[in-house]
């Protein structure tokens, strides 16, 4: 089965939140910039001076703005000012919030497209923890052919979208193929409700031969979830793993400061290593940060000796990765690679490279609103970045063109592959290797037969 690349307009069927935190720091820097005498800031005026001025100071493509005063309304005005380059900033009404959920946000599962030559299906690539897909006994790897008893489409567009969520029931027809004859079976019937996700799922442990393999599920990188994360890396540091597979195929972004504590309890890049390189306009100009000051205040603030005890100092890491990995999820990927091999098995990445900003007036205007443009263009410590169309994996892989199981069983297709791979590494098989064309690897050698290894002994894998 071949996945049908999703467009913009498919991407809330992901649950992909396009829109990165920025961690302290970044604030505390734009915040004093704002203050300096030649970028100060004049609210006197109106809305649309608030605006115009903040995008003045802030927005990473600040000379393509060319105002247009004569738009009708505040938002219209914002995205007068818009390159055409930017398909990431937005305009926000506080007073008046307009729903953005997605299907995962509704009824608890995420589904891709794909093309087949008798027509369009949809596949299930995840269910939450907690929804109504869960509950009606939705599993990942499920076909369907139509939603409301329509056939699906190669793009499903944000009117469509829209209209579909804002309905009291969802309607999958579920589809079955034997020997290329497509089938349809029963109809679910979903109703929207509350969903739960973990964003840290299945740690788990592989065994094979003398070697250990850690495997962990992050869906997104949330603060929330920090004690997870070293609780997580704490099992793995008492299992005595020797290498791990991060599982961020449909991890979606979040909060960049949690995504530097998993660089530091995974690698042994040391807290005053540069890490993370952010450019801005002319005004704001490039900084490169520390990992230190890449994980804030807060996270700062935990004890080094509490962190340097579950630290896995792992020499070698195994990153699954998709069209939903984005944004803090790609960073990581980019900025880890200069200091350790780090191995990225699945398909391109979503292709965000750029930090947000959110500027509210509260205490500028009568107006709750707030606006969020792009401020930064984000590389490693290096300054390499520029992955707007994806980072291409190391070994290319599509998931959707066998059946699926669960994630974290051993015979899902990318799993089974990285398992495959590190047992060939583990113990020799395979006598011609090849130096992997990345700039960023130091030894790194996969072997050109890695695809067809014989998996027998990881099968027996126990966990």
């Amino acid at each position: 089965m071949s996945a049908q690349t999703p467009t913009t307009a498919n991407l809330p069927f992901y649950g992909l939140k396009l829109i990165g935190n920025l961690f302290g720091f970044v604030l505390v820097f734009l915040s004093t910039l704002a203050c300096k005498k030649d970028t100060k800031l004049n609210f006197a005026n109106s809305t649309k001076s608030w605006i115009l001025d903040s995008m003045n100071t802030y927005y990473l493509w600040k000379d393509e703005i060319s105002p247009n005063f004569s738009a009708k309304d505040d938002q219209l005005f914002f995205n007068s000012l818009l390159s055409k380059s930017d398909k990431y900033s937005y305009y926000e009404d506080l007073d008046n919030p307009t729903d953005s959920r997605s299907f995962n946000d509704s009824f608890g599962f995420r589904f891709t497209i794909v093309k087949k030559e008798f027509g369009i299906l949809g596949v299930v690539n995840y269910v939450a923890e907690v929804g109504a897909a869960h509950d009606s006994g939705i599993k990942r790897g499920m076909l369907f052919s139509k939603i409301n008893g329509q056939s699906l489409t190669k793009s499903l567009s944000d009117d469509y979208v829209n209209n579909v969520l804002s309905r009291a029931k969802l309607l999958l027809t579920e589809c079955t193929l034997n020997d290329g004859i497509l089938s349809e079976n029963k109809n679910y019937e979903l109703s929207p409700g509350h969903t739960f996700d973990n964003p840290i799922r299945m740690p788990k442990v592989f065994v094979h031969k003398a070697n250990r393999i850690g495997y962990v599920f992050i869906g997104q990188f949330q603060k929330a979830y920090i004690e997870k994360l070293i609780e997580t890396t704490r099992t793995f540091k008492d299992q005595a793993i020797d290498e791990l597979i991060l599982d961020l195929r449909y991890n979606t972004g979040g909060d960049l400061a949690t995504m530097a504590l998993l660089a530091y309890l995974t690698s042994d890049i040391s807290l005053d290593n540069p890490f993370l390189q952010i450019s801005g306009n002319q005004k704001i100009g490039t900084k490169v940060l520390t990992l230190r000051e890449c994980l804030g205040k807060e996270i700062s603030a935990i004890p080094t000796d509490n962190l340097q005890r579950v630290r896995l100092n792992l020499g070698r890491i195994y990153v699954l990765t998709g069209i939903s990995t984005a944004s803090s999820s790609e960073a990581f990927i980019n900025c880890v690679r200069p200091y350790m091999e780090l191995i990225t098995v699945g398909s391109n990445t979503y292709g965000k490279d750029l930090g947000i900003l959110t500027i509210n007036s509260r205490s500028s205007l009568d107006k709750n609103i707030a606006i969020h443009p792009v401020v930064f263009k984000l590389g490693n410590h290096k300054g390499l970045g520029g992955y707007s169309k994806g980072l291409s994996p190391d070994i290319f892989l599509d998931e959707f063109d066998e059946k699926m199981y669960e994630l974290g069983d051993p015979r899902e297709k990318l799993l089974r592959h990285t398992l495959g791979m590190s047992a060939e590494r583990r113990t020799g098989v395979g006598t011609k290797s090849k130096r992997i064309d990345n700039p960023y690897f130091r030894q790194s050698f996969v072997s050109e037969k890695v695809n067809n290894v014989d998996l027998t002994e990881v099968s027996k894998i126990t966990h």
